[in-house]
């Protein structure tokens, strides 16, 4: 035998072994994705039909204040994240006392700051919804530019606020005088 009809011997033999290697792959790995299929479908048609089939009283309560959660949070604009900026532009926010005015489409307005801790328009009238008008974090800021007043911007309401620490109590302001009488 000679070197060149050896050399062609091995060299089917490498080719019929890698055919046959390579069919054998094939039908393994198509086998098992089969499988696989056939797996996904069936646990597939085994879903529940109500998606609260086997679920607790807990969690179905814990479904629905999630819900109401997500109303809340729908309602305060607070799911478009990629407008994330835009919401936080939006709360208030303190800002310098140079700041304040700075727009002419602001309206300015002053509030009081009680020492009982009551803030109230310029006619006295109690404000109620503190965060909403000012923000949560605007009544701790005295000091961090002037010690008797914070200024704060509410872009949602086009409105810059002034406000003046009071030391007196609000109850003490608002008292009545019964020795003044006015003539109407």
């Amino acid at each position: 035998m000679s070197k060149f009809s050896g050399f062609i011997i091995f060299t089917v033999g490498v080719a019929i072994g890698a055919v046959s290697t390579w069919q054998y792959a094939k039908q393994k790995y198509e086998r098992l994705a089969e499988e696989e299929i056939e797996s996904v479908k069936a646990a597939f048609s085994r879903k529940p039909k109500n998606i609260f089939d086997g679920v607790t009283n807990e969690a179905r309560s814990a479904t629905k204040s999630m819900r109401d959660f997500e109303k809340l949070v729908t309602w305060e604009n607070y799911t478009d994240y990629a407008k994330k900026k835009e919401v936080d532009l939006k709360m208030p926010y303190v800002i310098t006392p140079d700041d304040f005015g700075e727009f002419d489409e602001f309206e300015k307005v002053s509030l009081t700051y009680y020492a009982d801790d009551i803030l109230a328009d310029e006619n006295n009238e109690i404000i109620e919804c503190v965060d909403k008008l000012i923000g949560p974090n605007a009544l701790s800021c005295f000091g961090e530019y002037e010690d008797d007043s914070v200024f704060v911007r509410n872009e949602k309401l086009k409105c810059d606020f002034e406000i003046l620490l009071d030391n007196r109590k609000y109850s003490d302001v608002t008292k009545t005088n019964p020795g003044v009488v006015i003539d109407e």
